[in-house]
C-alpha cells in the first residue's frame, strides 16, 4: 500500500463521538461517520496512535481512563495502540492578537452550526464523557479561554444559540487544540480529527487539506451505513476482524484498487459486513416477503437445518434492504448476495 504514514494519530473526542453511537440516546452528530471513518483508520494503521492528556507531567498511562471504545480495542490487539501524551498541567497561554480572531471565527461558526453544537454539546454534559475529560484536563481548558468570560460577545453568543458561556469555551478550547494535535501526528502522519476541531480556519495555522492516505479498499461507507445497529463489542470485533484478514490477504501493502473482487467478497462475508441481495435474487425476495409458504420451493435451502427460520429471518431483514450479520456468516447463501460500495470499488478498480 502506497502510505502517508502507518502510524496515523486520532483523538480521544473522536474515540467518544464512536462510542455514543452504542450508549447515548443522543449520538454525536458526526458519530456515524467518524465509525466509518475509524474503520479504515484501524484496519489500515501498523501502529494506531492516540493523543492522551495527562493532568500532570508525571502521570502514567494507566493513571488517566481511556474510552471504554478504546480500552475494548486495545485489549483485542494491545501492541496496535500507541498513547501519544502531553501535560494539561499548566494551562497554556494564547495572546490576544491570535485569541480575537480565532474567537470572531468560533462566533461566526456557531451562529451557521447551531443545531450541531448543541447536541454535541448535551453529549458532553452526559456523566462518562464529563469524568473522562476531568481525570485528564487539570484546569477543565488546555488553553486559557477562560478570559473570554469578560468579553459581552460570548454571553451574546450563549443567549443566541441556547448554549451555556462555559460550554462554549469547552468547544472553542476543543478546537483550539487542532494545530497542537496535528503537531503531535507529526509533518508525514494523518490525523483523524474530530470535525468540529477544523470547523474553520485558525489564523497563522500553517496546514494544506490533503485527503486520506489512499488504501487498496475502504470499508468507510459500509462502517459509517450499519455501525449504529451493533453492540460496541460487535463493532470492535468487527474492526479486529478486519484489520486481521485485510492483512493475512496482504491488502494494507497494495496501492488502491489493486485487489480481487472475490477476496473483498470473502473478506466482508467472513467479518460479517451486511451485504445486500444481488438484483438478480430480487423476485425471490419478493416471493419470500410475500408468504412463507415459497420457502419448501427453494430447493436445498430446505434441506439444511435451520435454513427455514434463516430465511423468515432473511426474508424481514430484505424489507428494510439489508442481510443480518449473521447470514453473511453462512457459506452456502454467499454466492446470492454483494456488497455495494465494495462491489462498486472492485468494479472501478477492474476498469
Amino acid at each position: 500500500m502506497l502510505k502517508v504514514s502507518n502510524q496515523p494519530i486520532v483523538d480521544i473526542t473522536t474515540l467518544c463521538a464512536v462510542e455514543s453511537l452504542f450508549r447515548s440516546k443522543s449520538p454525536d452528530p458526526w458519530a456515524q461517520q467518524l465509525a466509518g471513518d475509524l474503520a479504515d483508520f484501524i484496519v489500515y494503521a501498523d501502529i494506531a496512535r492516540y493523543v492522551l492528556p495527562t493532568p500532570t507531567l508525571d502521570a502514567s498511562e494507566d493513571d488517566v481512563p481511556l474510552p471504554s471504545l478504546l480500552q475494548e480495542l486495545r485489549a483485542g490487539e494491545p501492541s496496535a495502540f500507541r498513547a501519544q501524551r502531553y501535560s494539561t498541567e499548566e494551562p497554556r497561554m494564547l495572546k490576544s492578537d491570535y485569541l480575537e480572531p480565532c474567537f470572531r471565527r468560533f462566533v461566526s461558526w456557531a451562529q451557521a452550526n447551531t443545531n450541531s453544537l448543541r447536541l454535541w454539546s448535551e453529549l458532553h454534559h452526559e456523566d462518562w464523557i464529563i469524568s473522562g475529560h476531568k481525570s485528564r484536563v487539570a484546569q477543565h481548558y488546555v488553553y486559557s479561554v477562560d478570559v473570554l468570560k469578560h468579553d459581552p460577545r460570548l454571553s451574546a453568543l450563549a443567549h443566541a444559540v441556547g448554549v451555556s458561556a462555559n460550554d462554549l469555551c469547552y468547544a472553542f478550547d476543543l478546537i483550539l487544540r487542532y494545530p497542537l494535535y496535528g503537531e503531535m501526528a507529526g509533518e508525514r502522519n494523518y490525523y483523524l480529527n474530530h470535525p468540529i476541531r477544523n470547523a474553520f480556519p485558525l489564523p497563522t495555522m500553517e496546514y494544506s487539506a490533503a485527503p486520506a492516505p489512499p488504501i487498496t479498499v475502504s470499508f468507510k461507507k459500509s462502517f459509517s451505513t450499519f455501525a449504529h445497529q451493533l453492540t460496541q463489542n460487535d463493532y470492535v470485533t468487527s474492526l479486529l476482524e478486519l484489520r486481521y484478514a485485510v492483512r493475512k490477504a496482504g491488502l494494507h501493502e497494495l496501492v488502491p484498487g489493486k485487489f480481487k473482487v472475490d477476496t473483498i467478497r470473502e473478506i466482508a462475508s467472513r467479518v460479517g459486513i451486511p451485504p445486500r441481495l444481488a438484483s438478480k435474487w430480487t423476485a425471490i425476495a419478493g416471493g419470500i416477503i410475500g408468504g412463507i409458504g415459497l420457502i419448501p420451493t427453494l430447493g436445498p435451502w430446505a434441506a439444511i437445518p435451520g435454513v427455514a427460520s434463516v430465511a423468515v429471518s432473511f426474508a424481514s431483514a430484505l424489507w428494510k434492504g439489508c442481510l443480518p450479520r449473521r447470514v453473511a456468516r453462512i457459506r452456502w447463501l454467499r454466492w446470492a448476495i454483494e456488497w455495494d460500495d465494495l462491489e462498486r470499488q472492485a468494479a472501478e478498480a477492474a476498469r
